[in-house]
């Protein structure tokens, strides 16, 4: 799968769209306390190591070359928006899906995203501009590389001696009116998607190169191939082997099934790398069953279903249906892997969604996880085997981190200053020239992994440890920071201690507050002498929740009224809350480790 023919959408988590979780509450809210008014912005703005964590996903999408990254949210006042970013410009195009010339005003989370992407934008510009200059200076020399300016690969050597430059990715915001991301996919995005397309969550830092990613679509395919020319040799469940193996009485039963060439997308999953307290503070990872596809390739599989931690509490066991285990023999199942939102697909995809929906069953006004998951369902329901979702699941050694929670965040944040710090000790030990550090008769304390943004402001005796401090803050005297998380513009008043805290922008605290495990929403103001322990600080008078909003979340499984469905029964038209089938249709295992398991015969 080539990068240079597919689109990338980014799906950021709007903070205004209520059916969408809200992560990182209540930092994606600001108080104006001017005016009593709260506003919202979205997650991704929100900064790790004092850099807005979209512009790591966006540097990750500068190495695939992708042809364009789209930044997709949701906005109710201006719905099927496209906002075009232009070349070092303050200002962005707007184009209205309806060829409407007049201006949308934005709205303020919309605005501030713009306001965070633009310098993001100046600056590749800008280095791109260096780069043509540079290598423009050097076609004098003899030894040196012709410049040609290629819009499909950058950096490596071409023919004829050349070094190809690319122009930086054009980046979009495309705002929607929909709530649910299959929603978003079929009504907002589907019509802009010209060939294959890769879906990206807005909160993940990796040091993946996405090139692998990449080539191993290619490589799912390229087994498909292989399959086609081996069928012969082929069981069942799309498992080929080159060493003998011994079948079982239901392998063999189902063996003469035809078997889809087709993968029609990969779904991306790792396991986590938080530390053992906060993994046993975020455990509600999904059980997902896969079936690896070769022997020699552990980490290519075919995803086959999952099931929620909720359901498996409310059910006390997990139940698999008997048509599942009757085609693959050899499944594998895990509590340990975590869907990192990342999907490679084609444009297949959105056919089969689309006849899906036409059959009046439709299932979009849900997550991606669970039309994914469905979908991966109809690849074996069936009672000959559909087309299949691959699954790749990131080897160990890759470092890979989703903020999608406080506790992940938090942990984020603190491994990538310990990565810093690893890197180049004195990066963080020395203060930025603009950053203020006013003494009287005392040095101010600064730890080698804490790092301070432009233009704050710290009085004499503070001291600062493993923390993070945003920009333009004002930190007063005798203050003490420890494994915090300061965002941009907070004041801290004189003898304060904050422990273990994330306070969000604009708040105030005033004098001789202590705080431990707080959050705290952004313009809050901490009365004098407060003490708080644990708790999550927010202007509740404040906040404008639509809770009118139809609570649909797709209930109605696919696909009994497809053709060709395999008869079981009745336990099989599922839901959501009743998902694994009847208690005679699964295989008996002992869940209670919650690690990898795996059923066989």
């Amino acid at each position: 799968m080539g990068a240079k023919d597919s689109q990338a959408f980014i799906m950021l988590n709007s903070s205004n769209n209520v059916k969408q979780p809200q992560y990182l509450q209540p930092l994606t809210s600001i108080v104006n306390n001017k005016t009593q008014t709260k506003h919202k912005i979205s997650d991704s703005i929100l900064p790790v190591c004092n850099r807005p964590m979209i512009h790591y996903v966006l540097d990750w999408c500068e190495q695939a070359f992708f042809t364009e990254v789209n930044l997709v949210i949701y906005d109710e006042h201006s719905p099927n928006h496209v906002i075009e970013f232009s070349e070092l410009s303050n200002k962005s195009s707007s184009v209205d899906d309806e060829n409407s010339t007049q201006d949308i005003a934005d709205s303020y989370e919309v605005a501030k995203l713009k306001q965070i992407v633009q310098p993001f934008i100046d600056f590749r510009w800008k280095m791109y501009k260096a780069t043509l200059k540079d290598h423009a200076m050097k076609t004098d020399d003899s030894n040196a590389y012709n410049v040609s300016v290629d819009k499909d690969i950058v950096g490596n050597l071409v023919p004829n001696n050349q070094v190809s430059i690319k122009e930086p990715i054009r980046i979009n915001i495309i705002t929607t009116k929909y709530k649910n991301e299959g929603e978003v996919l079929m009504k907002s995005l589907a019509n802009r998607i010209k060939n294959k397309f890769v879906l990206l969550p807005s909160d993940f830092i990796t040091d993946l190169p996405p090139q692998i990613l990449n080539h191993q679509f290619f490589q799912f395919s390229k087994f498909n191939k292989c399959k086609q020319d081996h069928l012969s040799n082929d069981d069942s469940n799309g498992y080929y082997d080159d060493e003998d193996e011994v079948k079982s009485d239901k392998q063999s039963t189902a063996e003469d099934l035809p078997i889809s060439d087709d993968i029609i997308m990969m779904s991306c999953f790792y396991k986590s790398q938080l530390s053992q307290v906060e993994k046993k503070k975020s455990n509600t990872n999904d059980y997902i069953l896969y079936q690896q596809l070769d022997r020699t390739t552990p980490y290519a599989n075919i995803l086959l279903d999952a099931y929620t931690q909720e359901n498996i509490e409310k059910q006390k066991y997990l139940k698999i249906r008997e048509s599942l285990l009757w085609k693959f023999s050899k499944v594998k199942g895990s509590k340990l892997l975590i869907n990192s939102g990342i999907y490679y697909c084609n444009q297949r995809v959105l056919e089969i969604i689309e006849n899906i929906t036409k059959n009046q069953v439709d299932f979009t006004h849900r997550p991606l996880k669970k039309i994914f998951r469905d979908l991966s369902r109809r690849s074996w329901v069936h009672s000959e085997l559909k087309e299949r979702i691959a699954m790749f699941i990131l080897p160990e050694v890759v470092k890979f981190s989703q903020m999608n929670s406080m506790v992940s965040y938090l942990e984020t944040n603190r491994q990538m200053l310990n990565m810093i710090q690893e890197t180049d000790p004195k990066m963080l030990d020395n203060l930025d020239p603009t950053v203020n550090v006013i003494n009287d008769t005392q040095q101010t304390g600064i730890s080698q992994q804490s790092q301070i943004g432009e233009k704050t402001v710290l009085m004499a005796q503070s001291n600062v440890k493993k923390s993070l401090i945003g920009f333009n803050c004002k930190i007063g005297k005798k203050v003490k920071i420890t494994g915090s998380i300061i965002l941009d513009n907070v004041e801290i008043e004189d003898n304060c201690i904050i422990e273990n805290c994330i306070i969000g922008y604009d708040s105030i605290i005033k004098k001789k507050s202590k705080m431990v495990n707080c959050q705290v929403e952004g313009g809050y103001v901490i009365p004098e002498s407060s003490m708080f322990k644990g708790e999550m600080l927010k202007r509740d008078d404040l906040d404008d929740m639509d809770d009118s909003y139809d609570n649909q979340d797709g209930e109605k499984s696919l696909l009994e009224d497809d053709e060709n469905v395999i008869e079981e029964d009745d336990s099989d038209s599922e839901t959501d809350s009743d998902e694994t089938g009847d208690e005679n249709d699964y295989y008996d295992e002992d869940l209670e480790d919650a690690g990898d398991f795996q059923f066989g015969f």
